[in-house]
């Protein structure tokens, strides 16, 4: 994975990279709660409060729900496994920031995005 895929997946929130496990293991909401081991419908509106993001799940959670769907848990927690230190240093920017930083990151990563251009080298 390149700095630009891991840095925009690490900026997307917590409840988009859950529901976006949970669909690829082909698990429902409630089916997800299960393999965690939260029982009844409280465990299907706890899954449900992680994805819209109403509550912030605790590192037990994190686990579980990294388990049942088949990813490292920081993987799932922060987008990546494998920060290098500058990545990290940029998405706890992002989450502690202001929404005046935060619109700053995210221009620095749209930047990212588009296709470089070459300037000739001067002699």
């Amino acid at each position: 994975m390149d700095t630009r895929t891991i840095v925009s997946w690490a900026l997307v929130s917590f409840g988009v990279r859950l529901r976006s496990a949970r669909d690829q293991a082909g698990l429902s909401q409630n089916a997800l709660a299960k393999e965690c081991g939260w029982l009844g419908d409280g465990g299907q509106v706890r899954v449900h409060q992680y994805e819209a993001e109403k509550t912030q799940p605790s590192l037990g959670d994190i686990e579980r729900l990294a388990e049942a769907v088949g990813l490292p848990p920081g993987e799932l927690a922060f987008g990546t496994s494998d920060f290098r230190p500058e990545e990290l240093a940029l998405v706890q920017a992002w989450r502690t920031g202001t929404p005046e930083i935060r619109t700053l990151l995210a221009n620095v990563v749209k930047m990212w995005r588009r296709p470089r251009w070459h300037r000739p080298e001067r002699a």
